[in-house]
């Protein structure tokens, strides 16, 4: 999987080739052809791969927090979504070269991925809308503002550590980060009180 997500993040989908993702592994394409058929199918086993991490930190953070704020145990969700992307920092490059309008493997990835992931999470914005954590607004919006804003560490880390001297992969940058996110909230709340 994992030269596979290599593969695909470096080159794209149409570049990237079942021979050179077995070379690097030293595996005969055959052995990678034996157990995906064709290409999309090894995209889509790297895609759900990646994702069933993500939904097992999401399940893990909400299981292990249900006491609490809401707002807290969604944004302990969207933390480990940001350790995550640091942890494997392709995963930004594989997923962008297949969000663009008319991609064919991007109608596989809302359905089967990206939507019941959303499914998981939009009960919990809404909680903590009506618990007043978040103000009123889509949802769905909520949702994607939090992904960009948890996302920033790992798309712009090099970028930081060239222009700041930052390394995003480090905890205390991390932790500072987030905190620096939650108070965006908490600013707008207590502003409201």
């Amino acid at each position: 999987m994992d030269a596979a997500l290599a593969e695909f993040a470096e080159k794209g989908f149409a570049a990237a080739s079942i021979r050179d993702i077995a070379a690097r592994v030293d595996l005969p394409h055959t052995t990678v052809t034996h157990h995906y058929k064709t290409k999309d199918l090894l995209w889509q086993a790297v895609a759900d791969d990646l994702f069933s991490t993500i939904r097992s930190l999401w399940e893990k953070e909400s299981d292990g927090s249900k006491s609490g704020k809401v707002f807290d145990r969604l944004m302990s969700e969207y933390v480990s979504f940001l350790e995550f992307t640091l942890e494997h920092p392709l995963f930004h490059q594989f997923l962008a070269r297949e969000k663009w309008p008319g991609n064919p493997r991007l109608p596989w990835l809302a359905e089967n991925i990206l939507a019941p992931l959303l499914e998981h999470l939009l009960p919990e914005i809404r909680a903590a809308q009506n618990e007043g954590a978040l103000p009123r607004g889509n949802p769905i919006l909520f949702h994607y503002v939090f992904l960009a804003l948890m996302s920033v560490p790992s798309i712009f880390g090099a970028e930081m550590e060239f222009t700041a001297g930052m390394k995003s992969s480090n905890p205390l940058l991390v932790s500072e980060y987030v905190s620096l996110v939650k108070s965006i909230f908490s600013a707008k709340n207590s502003s409201e009180e």
